[in-house]
């Protein structure tokens, strides 16, 4: 799931050219944002990059104005939305899904409101999850500063049954 098109175009340029057959079958590759609902859309600042994010905010500054795009290089375009239990039920149905990975951007609050099926109940559908983990970030993009739904996320998560763990922190150049 890649809502920039842009990247989109790469990441599908790069399983065509650096994978197998077998590891092609299995990939599916959807130019949508994951997200709390499905069938909607939403503002996506997109350069193809790394600040690429959901919403018409600066996330460098974090500050609610507007992005400048002269120092972005980024486009502000409408994307598609779509719930990953919906996706999931409808890509894989039923079957367990290994790995899944959020890098969202902040964003990742809204996307596990749309990925609640699949986690829940003593055999959820996806058995690993790797997650950024951005507090401010995730604050900010809910518009609730100083709220901590991030420890929210990782409450809910924890309820399920997932079992919480902490990566190296690394950090951003900017």
């Amino acid at each position: 799931v890649e809502p920039s098109p842009k990247s989109f175009a790469r990441v599908t340029t790069q399983v065509k050219e650096r994978t197998s057959a077998a590891t092609r079958s299995r990939i599916t590759l959807h130019n949508v944002a994951a997200g709390p609902s499905s069938g909607g859309k939403v503002p996506f600042t997109a350069n193809g990059g790394t600040g690429d994010h959901v919403g018409d905010h600066d996330m460098w500054t974090m500050e609610k104005t507007a992005v400048d795009t002269k120092n972005t290089g980024g486009d502000l375009i409408e994307v598609p939305s779509m719930r990953l239990d919906d996706l999931i039920r409808q890509e894989v149905g039923g079957q367990p899904v290994f790995l899944l990975k959020v890098d969202t951007q902040g964003f990742e609050a809204s996307v596990f409101e749309g990925l609640t099926e699949s986690i829940r109940g003593p055999n959820p559908k996806i058995h690993y999850i790797l997650t950024e983990y951005w507090p401010k970030g995730m604050d900010f993009q809910s518009d609730k500063p100083r709220a901590c739904v991030a420890a929210d996320l990782l409450e809910n998560l924890s309820a399920q049954g997932y079992t919480l763990y902490a990566l190296g922190i690394t950090a951003h150049p900017r």
